[in-house]
């Protein structure tokens, strides 16, 4: 349900960033129920409509946070939320599932819309980038690229779409899944604090990312 309702707001959301910034996100519906968006230019996006409204980025490591020193403070540091300390605050733990992508460098359009079967899929980005994904591996923060699990998604993957039997992947990489004990995300605020929780989203942080700012910015300006 939660899936549900961030989608739904998804239009309007691209609609208002791209018009504030006048960067392309690539996101495409090949369904009335569904989308594809490049993460990537989406949190660029986001930062430049934050720097345009006088927001101050600042790229630190952050350990341990003193809420009293804030009018309010979000937690959203993904697979690593769970390793800041918070003043007074216990904060749900979560645990980095690891997932390696390979992608593909081919014509734009070649593909058509996303293909699936069980936990293998195959997308496209409109300037032919093509990824193919993708495992699970619960084993912490290892960052190392495994050539053999590689090698797995791609066998996988040409099974989706048969061109790729023969192409040469330009890209293998990594990333981290923050999952909470239930499966679902801590979302909101901890009770009888200024703190309010936004990680814990798996593997659907950039589809519950509209949701998310939505429910957490109204929460703090009451």
């Amino acid at each position: 349900d939660l899936g549900l309702e961030s989608m739904q707001l998804y239009p309007s959301f691209i609609e208002e960033l791209q018009a504030e910034t006048g960067i392309d996100v690539d996101f495409r519906l090949f369904s009335p129920h569904d989308g594809i968006v490049d993460p990537a230019a989406l949190l660029r996006a986001l930062q430049c409509a934050c720097e345009s409204r006088q927001v101050r980025i600042l790229r630190e490591h952050v350990t341990t946070v003193e809420p009293r020193d804030y009018a309010a403070v979000v937690i959203a540091a993904g697979a690593w939320s769970g390793q800041v300390r918070v003043k007074d605050v216990t904060l749900p733990t979560v645990v980095p599932i690891k997932g390696h992508l390979i992608g593909f460098q081919l014509e734009s359009g070649v593909l058509g819309p996303t293909r699936r079967l069980g936990e293998t899929y195959v997308l496209q980005r409109s300037n032919g980038f093509l990824i193919a994904g993708s495992n699970e591996q619960d084993i912490g923060f290892d960052h190392t690229v495994d050539a053999a699990i590689c090698e797995d998604i791609h066998r996988r993957a040409a099974q989706l779409f048969q061109p790729l039997e023969h192409a040469t992947p330009v890209k293998r990489w990594i990333g981290f899944r923050p999952r909470s004990a239930t499966g679902d995300p801590h979302l909101g605020r901890v009770e009888g604090t200024n703190v309010w929780l936004a990680y814990g989203h798996y593997r659907n942080g950039i589809l519950l990312t509209p949701v998310t700012a939505q429910r957490v910015a109204d929460e703090i300006e009451l």
